[in-house]
């Protein structure tokens, strides 16, 4: 007889989250519900105790920054499986039968911006594009014993995980699944400029990794980092994907506003 399929959901959490309740929640309204929920706390002053007491989900305290809080809380797991999410999303409700019934060891899930700032609709775009251009999504479902072979998430590396683990895991497989879902990403709490100062922090921290970003002449300088970053944008197109989203979507806005201001002209 096969063994049964167990799930268990990390969410790492470093500051206080309005939207963790409605993540959890989603979680509790799916058609087939999750074994476990580890809330993977970055310190113990982040208020949300109380939610995590509502919901009676595991709250652990003082995890570290999100690559430690999601490796503690994969070794807390007793199930077979294990699913990572961000505490700004939402999942529909077949996403975690979808993740049960998945045949690989890990698998990406279809993930759509929510939200009508600027900013959530050319991310929303974006998204859309690199499925329309077959672009690898970053896998959020693993097999915890593939999870461990892989290492685990880089700790001490708070921006650009999730790109250096999927390379790994692209690295053992032809290709990685990618399940429909979708898990609604809310991102319309986040200015442009907070966006485009993270994507930029992804070459500081990549230098960081041995091997992963290496510049011809060997510099570590932060410069460096970055146009090394900058020279792999064919295996990582999201910065002109987005830039190019945020230029089309600002002139459809401008284009919309001065036709409404037009209407309104004797």
């Amino acid at each position: 007889m096969s063994k049964q399929v167990t799930l268990g959901v990390v969410i790492p959490v470093k500051a206080p989250s309005p939207h963790l309740s409605s993540l959890i929640e989603s979680l509790q309204q799916a058609r087939v519900q999750a074994d476990s929920i580890i809330i993977a706390d970055a310190s113990a002053d982040t208020g949300i105790e109380s939610v995590c007491k509502l919901f009676r989900v595991k709250h652990v305290i003082n995890a570290g920054d999100r690559s430690s809080a999601r490796n503690l809380g994969a070794t807390l797991l007793s199930t077979s499986r294990i699913l990572f999410l961000d505490a700004d999303m939402i999942v529909s409700r077949d996403v975690i039968s979808e993740c049960l019934n998945c045949d690989s060891p890990v698998a990406s899930i279809v993930e759509v911006s929510v939200g009508e700032s600027l900013l959530a609709r050319s991310r929303r775009w974006e998204r859309q594009s690199y499925l329309n251009f077959g672009i690898c999504i970053a896998p959020r479902l693993f097999n915890k014993s593939f999870f461990e072979q892989l290492g685990g998430y880089n700790p001490g590396v708070s921006s650009g995980e999730d790109y250096i683990l999927s390379r790994k895991a692209e690295a053992t497989r032809d290709r990685i699944p990618l399940l429909k879902g979708p898990i609604l990403h809310i991102e319309s709490d986040m200015t442009i400029l907070n966006y485009l100062v993270k994507r930029i922090r992804y070459s500081i921290e990549f230098g960081n990794i041995p091997g992963l970003l290496s510049s011809n002449d060997g510099s570590t300088s932060a410069s460096s980092r970055l146009l090394c970053y900058l020279s792999h944008l064919k295996r990582d197109p999201e910065i002109p994907l987005f830039l190019f989203t945020i230029c089309t979507k600002s002139l459809e806005f401008i284009v919309a506003r001065s036709r409404s201001l037009l209407s309104r002209m004797p």
